[in-house]
């Protein structure tokens, strides 16, 4: 109306900062590769998605050696089914918990105290998350369990090898406990058992390559010649952490 009567204004900012429409999900506002993007993982990509969108697979692991960016796919694919409408046809909630210790910071890689690195740790936060959103009142996991027993529910768990390395038949009987519409997907640096595996590689040299110029241009004015950046990303192993570390 007001480009009509000639008067070009800008939108009211509750316009521009409404959220746009997603599932209901706990994903972190913000990724660790936001300032690069996922580099390099188009292939791995779609390949996730489509494991993800199979209801035959209850349990799917991805499975691969630290800083490979087990993380990073899982979390663009995640966002990809939240906020996608097609979506509410096989889930309904999407829960994330990472069970990492070390965490990248600007000094380099950190350790941190984690409550979700435990079985323990992981029920309450679930516990707590859907509560939070849906009841107002405070519930056990157990009783999160039977009263959301018949939702169609994504749970997610980050470096599960944490977990996994104390005690993993604690993880097979969290996993057995689960309500039959509630479906796992983890990232581990160690295999699964019974789990559907999804193995990731290292990035191509191309790839690599890619995500060391991006990340210079974001984060530093230091510009690197080609046979520079072959020389680091061969150094790295084409391995992304190692790469922005």
């Amino acid at each position: 109306i007001n480009a009509e009567e000639g008067r070009l204004i800008s939108p009211p900012d509750s316009w521009l900062n409404a959220p746009i429409w997603s599932l209901d999900n706990n994903l972190p506002e913000k990724f660790d590769h936001d300032i690069t993007g996922l580099i390099g993982r188009t292939k791995e990509f779609k390949e996730l998605l489509e494991l993800i969108k199979n209801e035959r697979l209850n349990l799917i692991a991805v499975v691969a050696p630290g800083g490979l960016g087990k993380t990073a796919l899982l979390l663009d694919v995640l966002k990809e089914v939240v906020l996608s409408p097609t979506s509410v046809e096989w889930v309904e909630k999407v829960l994330y918990f990472t069970a990492k210790t070390e965490f990248l910071t600007s000094e380099g890689l950190e350790t941190q105290e984690n409550p979700n690195r435990t079985i323990e740790g992981i029920c309450t936060e679930i516990a707590s998350v859907l509560t939070e959103k849906n009841t107002g009142r405070n519930l056990s996991f157990e009783e999160a369990k039977r009263v959301f027993g018949s939702t169609k529910i994504l749970l997610c768990i980050d470096n599960l090898e944490t977990i996994l390395r104390d005690n993993s038949d604690l993880f097979s009987a969290f996993y057995q406990s689960l309500p039959r519409d509630w479906r796992v997907i983890v990232t581990s640096r160690v295999s699964v058992n019974s789990a559907t595996v999804m193995s990731l590689s290292t990035l191509s040299s191309g790839g690599a390559k890619k995500l060391a110029r991006d990340y210079l241009s974001k984060r530093s004015t230091e510009k690197l010649s080609e046979s520079e950046l072959g020389i680091l990303v061969e150094a790295c192993d084409c391995n992304p952490l190692a790469i922005r570390l």
